[in-house]
């Protein structure tokens, strides 16, 4: 169906984007009902994924890197919440 990588990877990360910003969305308004140290371990997991590209190739970090920004957002969110509930 497609004929190159980066297209297929856009795809991706585009149908991926869109669960993540319910998740966060959810996260906030809800911030108990998500773990934090699973999102922490899948945010670091996705840092060593960064780190394991060998070369500087946006094609193979960006889903790692997309990884690290919806975690971190998933992290912000649920600790942004939980001080919201607080006040």
């Amino acid at each position: 169906m497609t004929e190159s990588a980066a297209y297929s990877l856009a795809l991706t990360i585009s149908v991926s984007l869109l669960g993540g910003a319910m998740t966060v969305a959810k996260t906030y308004r809800a911030p108990y009902s998500e773990t934090l140290p699973k999102w922490s371990l899948s945010f670091l997991a996705a840092w060593f994924a960064v780190f394991s590209v060998g070369e500087l190739n946006y094609v193979l970090l960006a889903y790692p890197m997309y990884l690290v920004v919806l975690n971190g957002a998933v992290i912000a969110a649920a600790l942004v919440g939980r001080d919201r509930w607080a006040a």
